[in-house]
């Protein structure tokens, strides 16, 4: 049976932490060790770790950051500390199902071709209590879009967008010389694309963890109904640019990944397909914000064809024509 590390960042979290930390401890597949990068926390969360670090029966390595790394960085470096031939990922303000690693780690133990694996969750609220909503749910995750995950389109699926939450992730070690140095995007999403390349990413159709949404989660799904998330989009350029941005890193990261791999990693269709997406992406964060300007150039982009293969989302050339 591989030896599984759970890997957890924290950066001012007492007040959600124990329960977190129980749940841990909790586990019917005990984690074979705990580690903790702790973001130069001011709040109580050093004291936290320590009470339980002491009375854990699970080895716990806690690390204290002497200045803020910021989220990404933080978990890579977490990620780095870890030793064992599982990682999985896990977020302070959450509460997991005792199963959760029980699950993931017969998944990966039973199925060589499997490299990750991610499950959906219930979401809570500040108080624990269920709001009825799922990470599947928030995220999209649709019934047609797993049959897609699971007939073997897991890249192209996650090219289209973040599906995965990455508190619910466990992946094997062996790809972190695939993984690092990881582009500037999530790295939940970064993970979970670039193992893709080489390795099945299996949904776990089951509930494993509470899913905290409050006020004070630093990354993470806040999803709102359709409608409004695209008029939200519409409106806040910052955010279309933002994920424009991830977008094109992602695609960009993944074709340097599959050019330095000693075997083919990537059909010469689906290269193309991304070498052209990914000069739309740069036609698209260059468009001129002023409506007059930037319709023409958008229009012949359109008659082009070149936004035939909504790859990069639905409604695109529709945005880049009528953004507000």
């Amino acid at each position: 049976m591989s030896s599984v590390s759970v890997v957890l960042c924290t950066f001012d979290g007492a007040e959600f932490l124990v329960p977190q930390l129980e749940s841990l401890a909790n586990q019917t597949r005990p984690p074979d060790e705990i580690v903790v990068r702790d973001d130069a926390s001011h709040d109580a969360t050093r004291q936290v770790l320590d009470d339980f670090a002491r009375r854990s029966p699970v080895p716990v390595r806690i690390t204290v950051n002497r200045r803020r790394l910021g989220i990404p960085a933080n978990f890579w470096a977490a990620i780095g500390d870890a030793r064992g031939d599982l990682i999985a990922l896990c977020d302070q303000d959450d509460v997991w199902l005792p199963s959760r690693l029980e699950r993931a780690v017969d998944v990966l133990d039973h199925d060589p071709q499997v490299g990750a694996t991610f499950s959906n969750g219930r979401c809570i609220d500040e108080r624990g209590t269920s709001t009825g909503r799922t990470l599947w749910g928030l995220a999209g995750l649709t019934d047609d879009l797993l049959a897609r995950l699971r007939s073997g389109n897991e890249l192209e699926v996650l090219l289209r967008r973040p599906l995965v939450t990455g508190a619910t992730v466990t992946f094997r070690s062996s790809f972190l010389p695939l993984l690092v140095p990881a582009p500037p995007i999530t790295h939940d999403y970064w993970i979970s694309a670039a193992i893709a390349l080489q390795a099945r990413v299996e949904p776990i159709d089951e509930t494993l963890i509470s899913y905290r949404l409050h006020g004070a989660n630093a990354i993470g799904l806040h999803r709102a109904a359709a409608l409004p998330a695209l008029v939200r989009y519409l409106r806040d350029r910052s955010l279309r640019q933002r994920t424009l941005t991830t977008q094109f890193h992602l695609r960009q990261a993944l074709l340097e990944r599959a050019d330095r791999a000693a075997d083919p990693l990537l059909p010469p269709a689906t290269r193309q397909r991304i070498d052209r997406e990914l000069d739309l992406l740069r036609f698209q964060l260059a468009l001129p914000e002023r409506f007059v300007r930037r319709l023409p150039r958008a229009l012949r982009k359109v008659r082009s064809g070149a936004y035939a293969s909504g790859a990069i989302g639905r409604f695109a050339w529709e945005r880049d024509l009528f953004l507000l």
